[in-house]
């Protein structure tokens, strides 16, 4: 449940141009199937050819496991994300996997909305 809360009420920026770098960082961290399955981040192959076609944060988003059918992301018209949002419940997340998906995507992070 504490990575439901924590979804529920994150707000940060993030360029356009940063989102793009920070989808691209994704796909580096996780370079083949067997990486991406190896670190829990989904169980499914199809999830992973997800990835690989992603242009978005949010297309990248639903590739992992648990998080993909329940976060939100706030996007500007120009591709800017300003934060997560949820919809649904968000029990027994896999917070390893999450947090191994997300690592990557933080050095695009600009700053935190207020």
């Amino acid at each position: 449940m504490g990575s439901a809360v924590w979804i529920d009420k994150a707000e940060f920026r993030m360029s356009a141009e940063g989102a793009g770098r920070a989808v691209m960082a994704v796909k580096q961290a996780f370079p083949s199937e067997q990486v991406f399955m190896a670190r829990g981040i989904h169980e499914r192959p199809t999830a992973y050819r997800e990835l690989v076609n992603a242009t978005s944060i949010a297309d990248a988003m639903r590739c992992v496991m648990g998080l993909g059918e329940h976060v939100v992301v706030h996007e500007g018209p120009e591709g800017a994300v300003t934060g997560l949002g949820r919809e649904g419940m968000m029990d027994e997340l896999p917070a390893r996997a999450i947090a191994r998906f997300f690592a990557p995507l933080a050095s695009f992070v600009a700053s935190t909305t207020k």
